[in-house]
């Protein structure tokens, strides 16, 4: 099972921000995945415990391999990691292998994206929570 973690703020005013890419990602992830059939009854869902909304995507059910947690945190960027613990500890996952995190990087223009394995950015609120937590 992977977790895959969109950063962004909560809330309908920071709905279109660019510091919400990682919100959008996990939208676009979700429709992506997802056939029209199975498009009502797959989707996020608040969960207080994790601080989340929260959408598990079964592999049989999408075009995947493996099950996908896909986690929006409702902490606001610089709590993330909050959100985070507390969801790979419920579902007991090794963070180096089945943790992935979407967020914006003001280093990067707009419309490009990079994939790394190491810390990101060199100042950035969420990544520092997470990095903290973790």
């Amino acid at each position: 099972m992977k977790l895959i973690v969109g950063l962004g703020n909560p809330g309908e005013q920071y709905k279109d921000n660019r510091h919400n890419v990682g919100f959008m990602f996990v939208d676009y992830f979700l429709e992506f995945c997802i056939s029209h059939d199975a498009a009502n009854a797959i989707h996020f869902k608040a969960d207080k415990y994790l601080q989340s909304k929260i959408c598990i995507l079964k592999a049989a059910d999408c075009r995947l391999q493996d099950d996908i947690i896909l986690l929006k945190p409702q902490t606001f960027m610089n709590q993330s990691g909050i959100a985070i613990q507390a969801s790979v500890s419920r579902y007991a996952l090794n963070i180096t292998r089945n943790l992935i995190i979407v967020h914006d990087d003001l280093d990067i223009p707009l419309g490009k994206f990079k994939i790394q394995q190491s810390s990101g950015p060199k100042l950035h609120n969420g990544l520092e929570s997470i990095e903290k937590v973790l």
